[in-house]
């Protein structure tokens, strides 16, 4: 990539990113503010919900909530609880067997949220539990407005879009990985991902882990730190620096290629702005 070519890179870089936290923003103030009229949101709440599901019948898990705080745990059995969701919460198994939760409708107090008004209101909290060693076909999270927690939970193919919030997964496993984060910082520890696609937004990212595949990296905002557990030999690295220092293994990169490239394994690097590192805990 040429210098020239670099900085019209970078320029698109920037003018992506602010936009993108210009419409974030505006929606998390203002669009929010109003969807109780737009909806007919009641401005209820739905408050100690909790029902379990039997194990049979159900291949995937799908999420859709406008805000609040989503964990997504490993226990006993197959349960959904929700505390503060929307008065339209609902969870239910379709008929092709996708174990569906949705919270949206618009009966989160915005208002009071960002504007001070009247302060009754309640952050949602929906707590799904996965049984221990049940590895769902899929599992697709999106996230407007709220932080989410994933721990101990295994999946074929594994698909978050996050708008604003953190973003905590822990010993999670999965065959092909599509991540599309938004404003927030992001920790992956102890995970096993597969064939990742990591599309980055505002904010740290930090995973630790084994990662095999195709993966790609495109960097937004914010410091990158990936520790993978495997060879570097193992893997054909690819780094395409934007604004910020690239290291491996420690050593400072420019734009470089790496590695065999009839290895098992690929890493792609697109930088964005902010420092990246990426370190092998096995080399040669």
């Amino acid at each position: 990539m040429t210098g020239f070519q670099k900085a019209i890179k970078v320029v698109a870089i920037v003018f992506a990113i602010s936009l993108t936290a210009t419409i974030i923003g505006g929606i998390v103030n203002l669009a929010g503010f109003f969807i109780n009229g737009l909806t007919g949101g009641d401005g209820k709440t739905t408050e100690n919900f909790s029902e379990a599901y039997e194990e049979d019948g159900i291949e995937g898990i799908k999420i859709e909530s406008s805000y609040g705080r989503l964990v997504i745990k490993s226990g006993d059995g197959f349960l959904v609880e929700a505390d503060g969701a929307s008065s339209r919460f609902s969870s239910r198994v379709s008929n092709s067997g996708i174990l569906v939760i949705t919270n949206t409708g618009g009966n989160y107090n915005w208002a009071g949220k960002f504007f001070g008004g009247d302060d009754e209101f309640k952050d949602a909290v929906i707590t799904v539990t996965v049984p221990e060693k049940f590895e769902v076909e899929s599992l697709e999270i999106e996230n407007g407005f709220g932080d989410l927690i994933m721990q101990d939970v295994a999946c074929g193919f594994l698909k978050l879009k996050l708008g604003a919030g953190d973003c905590d997964v822990i010993g999670v496993k999965s065959g092909r990985t599509d991540i599309d984060a938004g404003v927030g910082e992001l920790s992956f520890i102890d995970v096993v991902l597969g064939n990742v696609n990591l599309n980055c937004g505002v904010g740290d990212i930090s995973i630790e882990g084994i990662m095999t595949g195709e993966n790609d990296v495109d960097c937004g905002v914010g410091e990158i730190d990936i520790r993978i557990e495997g060879n570097r030999e193992d893997y054909d690295i690819s780094v395409e620096r934007g604004i910020g220092e690239i290291y491996l293994d420690g050593e400072k990169q420019d734009d470089m290629k790496a590695g065999d490239s009839s290895a098992e394994n690929t890493l792609n690097i697109n930088g964005g702005i902010g420092e990246v590192s990426v370190k092998f805990t096995e080399t040669e």
